[in-house]
């Protein structure tokens, strides 16, 4: 897989493998590189893929409230 993530991805990685750390490094760069397209076989095949999700959108959600606080 040729996946580079942004910073911002990057830093989700490093929260969450240092805060959750279910899903391996491999797993959340397949997450993050299938995110945008979920079809349900390729969710099926990641054990941890709702879990990594569900961390995505809390981190996604606080991203969006820091910026609406710093207006």
């Amino acid at each position: 897989m040729s996946f580079t993530p942004t910073h911002e991805e990057q830093a989700f990685i490093r929260s969450y493998r240092h805060n959750v750390a279910v899903a391996n490094l491999s797993d959340l760069l397949y997450f993050l590189a299938n995110k945008e397209d979920t079809p349900d076989e390729i969710s099926e095949q990641l054990d941890t893929w709702s879990n990594i999700e569900d961390a995505w959108l809390m981190w996604c959600d606080a991203i969006q409230y820091a910026k609406e606080e710093i207006k």
